[in-house]
């Protein structure tokens, strides 16, 4: 039975500790973008775009909280090939903005799909990992949301827009642990985590780095062909 979502339940239930916190990291964060682009003369813009963006995304989330969630869970794999479909679509006729194919020209704005994937990773996995809750043991039944997390980092990757992965990981490896995986296979994947982006961040830096001595530039060529 589908539990009620009455005004009066909903409210009683609204995290509103999360609520607040929202509206003061936001409200820093105009602050900051207001002292960083009062130099340039349009601060007063950049902050009424935020400003706007921050009443739709209220909006959104007043209009989400009574929309049955759970609705999602019955269609786990569709949402999944649509995500894909949507990120294979950018790839193709993206526009290409600072040096990113990552966003669609919709004429009226630019949309950035791999935000939207996001959201929709977080149904993906967890409506997966609730439906095989009791079979996670067998670790067979993890390959989709690995297969999953590999696909869109992978896809996102392509743009590139490397920024935009980091948030695929570390949410994984939660969901896993709150669905009841073995902690040492949370851990494994955290160190394979920690590993696979250590060596990222080195090969980052030593690309920038105009002079290497021979056992940087011997490490760096060992990074590019790992």
């Amino acid at each position: 039975m589908t539990e009620e979502r009455t005004f009066p339940k909903l409210i009683k239930r609204f995290d509103w500790t999360l609520f607040l916190v929202s509206i003061l990291l936001t409200l820093i964060g105009i602050i900051f973008i207001y002292s960083a682009t009062l130099s340039s003369g349009k601060a007063n813009y950049f902050c009424s775009k935020q400003i706007i963006a921050f009443g739709l995304g209220l909006f959104a989330m007043v209009g989400l909280t009574f929309f049955p969630y759970t609705f999602f869970k019955e269609y786990v794999y569709r949402i999944y090939f649509l995500s894909l479909l949507v990120l294979f679509g950018v790839l193709l006729l993206g526009t290409r903005i600072r040096g990113t194919r990552g966003w669609y020209d919709l004429g009226f704005f630019y949309f950035q799909p791999a935000e939207i994937i996001k959201i929709f990773y977080i149904l993906i996995l967890a409506g997966y990992l609730e439906r095989k809750e009791r079979y996670l043991d067998n670790l067979r039944n993890l390959f989709f949301p690995f297969l999953s997390t590999i696909s869109f980092v992978g896809l996102i990757l392509r743009q590139p827009d490397f920024s935009s992965t980091l948030v695929f990981f570390p949410v994984f490896l939660v969901l896993l642990y709150l669905a009841g995986v073995r902690i040492s296979i949370v851990l494994s994947l955290f160190l394979y985590f920690v590993l696979t982006l250590g060596l990222l961040l080195i090969d980052g830096y030593l690309s920038l780095l105009k002079e290497k001595g021979k056992i940087l530039f011997y490490l760096e060529q060992v990074l590019r062909h790992f």
